[in-house]
């Protein structure tokens, strides 16, 4: 009579078994492999679509010239074979960035799917890769980065309408270098990342330092180490001697030497006289922000802050209540405050009265002061990032 066995259960058992390990070790690998190839027909699907806009570009009909202007144009103004879709559903927000240098043009790339795929940043489009496909992009933040970002620190920004054809105008107020957000540019402590940074934290951005102020976890708050070398020099009697000129080494930079407080029988550098025009338009609201747009201050902050070829969030001199919770107090000291607070004496960004603006000495001294007559205080930039 025939045999007719089949598995026993401790068999099937181990069949089963075996088939589970090989799946465990197999769908990671396929599913990267998948993952990864969706990712690279995003970057593909971009260049695709930047290569349409450039023949568009060329052709002239656009009339992009401006030299301080970023144009964004919306992929959707691109016809070719995949302008409205990525490999995971149809665009929410694409663009492609164009800049001018006077010779040609530069294309960059930014953008997010349905599906809440994208890339995040403004992005020079030789140098896109997989790994700038991130999950979770949110619309609305592409939308205001586009309004918002001025590519190699152009001010102007104008996006391309592809209903009507006609550019729409913004004012640039985020920055980023000639090749995008440079973050390698940027240097942490070692053992952290931006999200760990601490108070007090050493950040360098190229060849300039910064100590942490504060980190929200979305932004972080940076203080310059010295004040800028911009103003005059005046003697150890606070005499005018010269103004510091855009010839001199390290003009416009941060300077040890520009700490700015009279210390005996030195020389004091970076020295900027408080009035309308340098400073603010002050008024009577006490402890009021009045740091404004059309000072020389602005323009001293804002030509350094574009110099660093990062992006940036903000740039400006800091607030009366930020010198608070750095420790600084009602009575008219810092000398608790974190060490960094200290060391230069700098104009804060707040009238405290009528013709009067905060200040804090090298020596800790936090006060206010009136414009007449005082000379001996610097500009100690934050960069917010």
């Amino acid at each position: 009579m025939k045999d007719n066995k089949g598995f026993t259960l401790i068999e099937l058992l181990a069949v089963i078994i075996i088939l589970g390990i090989l799946m465990i070790i197999a769908i990671p690998s396929v599913t990267t492999y998948i993952s990864d190839s969706r990712k690279s027909a995003y970057v593909d699907t971009a260049k695709e679509i930047v290569n349409g806009a450039g023949s568009i570009v060329n052709e002239g009909k656009l009339k992009m010239y401006d030299t301080a202007t970023t144009y964004y144009i919306p992929s959707s103004y691109v016809k070719t074979e995949n302008s409205s879709k990525s490999p995971y559903g149809d665009f929410v927000q694409a663009y492609v960035g164009v800049i001018y240098d006077g010779n040609g043009y530069e294309y960059y790339w930014i953008s997010v799917d349905e599906a809440g795929q994208g890339v995040d940043e403004v992005k020079l489009i030789d140098n896109l890769d997989t790994k700038d496909i991130k999950s979770n992009v949110i619309p609305d933040d592409i939308e205001h980065m586009v309004k918002t970002t001025g590519i190699g620190n152009r001010t102007g920004i104008a996006i391309l309408n592809p209903d009507t054809g006609e550019w729409e105008i913004y004012n640039a107020t985020d920055h980023v270098s000639e090749n995008g957000s440079d973050s390698s540019q940027i240097s942490y402590p070692e053992g952290k990342e931006k999200s760990t940074l601490a108070v007090g934290d050493m950040v360098s951005i190229g060849d300039q330092d910064f100590y942490v102020m504060k980190n929200t976890g979305d932004k972080v708050y940076l203080l310059a180490r010295y004040n800028l070398y911009v103003g005059t020099v005046t003697d150890e009697h606070w005499n005018f001697v010269r103004n510091i000129t855009s010839d001199e080494e390290g003009y416009g930079r941060q300077k040890e030497i520009a700490k700015a407080w009279h210390d005996g029988d030195h020389y004091m550098y970076g020295i900027i006289p408080f009035s309308n025009e340098s400073y603010w338009t002050i008024t009577d609201d006490p402890w009021a922000f009045v740091y404004s747009n059309k000072s020389l201050i602005k323009h001293y902050v804002d030509s350094y802050a574009n110099s660093l070829g990062i992006t940036y969030k903000e740039a400006r001199v800091m607030d009366y209540h930020e010198a608070e919770e750095l420790g600084c107090n009602g009575d008219n000291n810092c000398y608790n405050a974190q060490s960094f607070v200290r060391g230069v004496s700098y104009w804060l960004g707040n009238a405290c009265g009528t013709g009067y603006i905060g200040i804090i000495s090298d020596d800790g001294y936090y006060s206010c002061y009136g414009y007449a007559n005082d000379y001996f205080f610097g500009i100690r930039p934050v960069i917010v990032i």
